[in-house]
């Protein structure tokens, strides 16, 4: 159970990577992009220097997170095998490997080298975040608690008690959880991306538990503190969605593609111009979508949200079961289940996708879509009592979002990096 200066409630969860430990990246774009420039510049001079190779791979990571720009992550992964070459004992090189391993959703690989930095140096606040967030993603759920545990007694600040937070929500502790990122937003440097992603977990948290006045609250902060953050553009359209609001919504998220083109982003779009009936759009970004599945198959960095998109088209079926089953593979937490649950439902294999749905309600996760999925599961199974049940509680909290079953209205974030 994590204690960390609240009451002893039970403890909790999840990914979208968390902001980071130290607080070292530049709290703007133009920031970023000047402090890569300068270290590239150093890195030319001396390629050899170990902490311009760290200090590089870090700001590129960071960066990455709120660009989504696979050639920042794909540079910095570089950069961390070569400081792994050139010092194969260095902890703070296998931190940054834990990192590029995990943004690259490569959870095992991920936590091997987060353990190997533990072995080499004392505890950081980067490595244990990565760890935890590692374990949560592989459902080793006890042992993330530990993490996040020893993370909130020795380093307490934003990364400790967003993780606890999402833990707490994984747990089914909502009221904890919101409590905890509440923590983790006055714990937040001012304006800087880190506070506005925690914000925008919050407004996650608050949607979950029906509060869509506080969930548009958070969002609305979240992009003061931090504006045109592609990640909280597309929260606002998760927000005013499940205010009804589908107009406003829809703009939000086309905002959210223009700047992010991601199946995080496309996907939910796509699901809201079917729902508005705009056929021609809705045709437009399921081409996208595909097109981004052709560039997505090596890495399988999407293999969820993309499952989900399959399971929802003609003929696509058999390619929805395969990327969850993989997914599933190497990312064996209660989300995949639940996106396998969903896909075998759509494939009429109900057996099986009762016994993932009953899985992926191990924890009791208070995530609306994820509860209206498994009660419709359950339904169709013949557990009539159990799945009305979670159908009643999804409608009641979320009522314009539980119908839209296939989307989610987020689950917990893992933001690897800089213990973030």
């Amino acid at each position: 159970m994590l204690r960390a200066a609240v009451c002893c409630a039970a403890l909790v969860a999840g990914v979208g990577l968390s902001p980071g430990a130290r607080g070292q990246e530049p709290s703007r774009p133009a920031e970023h992009d000047a402090a890569i420039a300068r270290l590239e510049a150093q890195h030319v001079a001396a390629p050899d220097d170990l902490a311009t190779l760290h200090r590089l791979a870090e700001a590129l990571l960071a960066r990455a997170r709120i660009s989504a720009d696979p050639r920042d992550a794909s540079r910095a992964e570089a950069l961390a095998a070569r400081a792994l070459a050139l010092a194969p004992g260095d902890a703070r090189a296998w931190t940054l490997k834990a990192w590029s391993e995990l943004n690259a959703h490569r959870f095992a690989e991920a936590l091997a080298a987060a353990r190997k930095a533990e072995r080499l140096a004392p505890p950081s606040a980067t490595n244990l975040g990565l760890a935890a967030d590692a374990l949560t993603e592989l459902g080793r759920y006890a042992d993330a608690l530990a993490a996040t545990q020893t993370m909130l007694d020795r380093f307490p600040g934003l990364p400790a008690y967003s993780r606890a937070a999402q833990l707490r929500f994984l747990h089914n502790d909502l009221g904890g959880a919101i409590e905890m990122m509440g923590r983790a937003v006055r714990a937040g440097r001012p304006r800087s991306e880190e506070t506005a992603w925690a914000l925008g977990q919050l407004a996650e948290l608050y949607l979950h538990d029906g509060d869509t006045v506080r969930a548009e609250q958070a969002v609305q902060a979240a992009l003061a503190t931090y504006p045109g953050l592609p990640q909280t553009v597309a929260q606002q359209g998760r927000v005013l969605a499940a205010q009804g609001r589908f107009t406003d919504a829809l703009a939000a998220y086309r905002r959210a593609a223009q700047a992010q083109p991601s199946p995080e982003v496309v996907f939910p779009l796509w699901q809201l111009t079917e729902r508005l009936g705009l056929e021609a759009e809705a045709r437009r970004h399921a081409e996208l979508l595909n097109a981004l599945a052709r560039l997505d198959a090596k890495p399988g960095l999407s293999r969820r949200v993309l499952a989900l998109f399959f399971a929802e088209q003609d003929g696509g079926l058999g390619t929805a079961e395969r990327l969850a089953r993989r997914d599933l593979e190497s990312r064996p937490d209660i989300y995949s289940h639940d996106t396998l649950a969903w896909v075998l439902y759509r494939a009429g294999k109900l057996k099986e996708a009762r016994a993932h749905a009953i899985a992926a309600l191990k924890l009791g996760t208070p995530d609306v879509v994820h509860r209206y999925r498994a009660g419709t599961i359950l339904v169709a199974a013949g557990d009539t009592e159990r799945g009305g049940r979670l159908l009643r509680e999804a409608q009641a909290r979320a009522p314009h979002l539980a119908p839209y079953a296939a989307a989610s209205v987020g689950e917990p974030r893992i933001r690897a990096g800089n213990g973030q």
